[in-house]
């Protein structure tokens, strides 16, 4: 470019913003919208996860309970029927033993 075509160019500057101001501000406006919706998207993740969070909680709260309950019942059934306990162990390992000899044919 030469000294008269840029002093061309600059005549004809009126002040108006150009191509690239115009694209730049579009692109900002774009950013700023998608940052809007990303804020409450997020604020919505994480209000779900908090809500979620504390359901688990709460289940593993029961389900401790009830394994603590059922190991209680269990303790008790040995306690009062260990004849019977140990034949049940014994069936259950007779049926692990032969499922594993069957697997090795």
């Amino acid at each position: 470019m030469n000294d008269t075509t840029l002093r061309n160019v600059s005549d004809r500057y009126d002040g108006q913003p150009g191509t690239t101001d115009r694209l730049a501000a579009a692109m900002h406006e774009g950013v700023d919208r998608a940052a809007e919706r990303a804020r409450g998207i997020e604020h919505t993740l994480r209000e779900r996860g908090a809500v979620l969070g504390a359901q688990a909680r709460k289940h593993e709260e029961e389900m401790r309970a009830l394994l603590a309950e059922q190991w209680r019942k269990a303790r008790g059934y040995v306690r009062n029927q260990p004849t019977r306990a140990a034949g049940i162990g014994l069936a259950a390992i007779g049926i692990a033993i032969g499922g594993w000899l069957l697997l090795r044919r």
